[in-house]
């Protein structure tokens, strides 16, 4: 969004898979230790905005003279509706279900090969539902309620996107818009953990995303910059999707 709005920003890398997200630092500006954060300086003030809706809400209310949000009033409530379905359960805890399970689930059990360093990585996730997530994912892995409970939520989704799309280009109309920003990184994420094929049935939705992907801002901001993000991801999910078809058809 801040590439779309054409604002000049310092990105800071969070790995979250290294833990950078749990350190005291970036704790004291988000205590539930979620990404992203916002930290806008305005008259030596520095303002810290966190949740990624809010974030969104925040910049298109600063920076006002390029619109992301869309201006007839039914569009706009369509825009906000993508926005609450992800804050609602698709980011936490369906996506961390599935990023977990599939993209760092081994490597973390690797990392945290005694009791102590995994009860002090638990220690450090103030967040319930996330704790709770990151517990069922350690222990049980594809077999925990939580994954089968994403990939479900996940194919909902793909229905109402297809459905959205069939009628409109985009995700609140004709026009791209703050809609198609927040569901973006979800099919991005999918692709990234070898569901791809949970895509097979809903025709419109790769098309959607391929043209998302070509305009300038994911080039030059995303695209440009994930490669090594990208490649951790695709190495860890590899095969993924032989243990996932079977739970899709329970």
């Amino acid at each position: 969004m801040l590439a779309e709005k054409q604002i000049p920003f310092q990105a800071v890398w969070v790995d979250i898979e290294q833990g950078d997200n749990l350190q005291p630092s970036y704790l004291a500006l988000n205590p539930k230790a979620e990404v992203p954060v916002l930290v806008h300086e305005v008259d030596g003030e520095k303002r810290v905005i966190t949740q990624s809706t809010v974030i969104c809400e925040y910049l298109e209310d600063c920076f006002s003279d390029r619109p992301l949000f869309p201006l007839e009033p039914a569009e706009r409530a369509l825009a906000r509706s993508w926005a609450l379905r992800v804050d609602m359960g698709i980011h936490v805890p369906h996506t961390a279900a599935i990023t977990f399970t599939i993209g760092m689930r081994e490597p973390l059990l690797a990392m945290l090969d005694t009791p102590e360093k995994k009860a002090a990585y638990l220690e450090a996730i103030k967040d319930p539902v996330n704790l709770e997530v990151r517990v069922q994912m350690l222990e049980q892995g594809f077999e925990s309620p939580y994954f089968y409970q994403a990939l479900k939520a996940f194919d909902e989704l793909f229905q109402i996107m297809q459905a959205q799309l069939e009628q409109t280009r985009w995700l609140a109309g004709d026009s791209f818009s703050y809609a198609d920003i927040v569901i973006a990184p979800y099919i991005k994420r999918c692709l990234l953990l070898d569901l791809q094929n949970m895509l097979a049935p809903y025709a419109k939705i790769l098309p959607w995303y391929e043209s998302l992907t070509r305009r300038e801002s994911w080039q030059t901001e995303i695209a440009a910059k994930d490669a090594g993000f990208v490649a951790r991801f695709r190495a860890a999910s590899e095969g993924a999707w032989q243990r996932v078809e079977p739970l899709l058809t329970r």
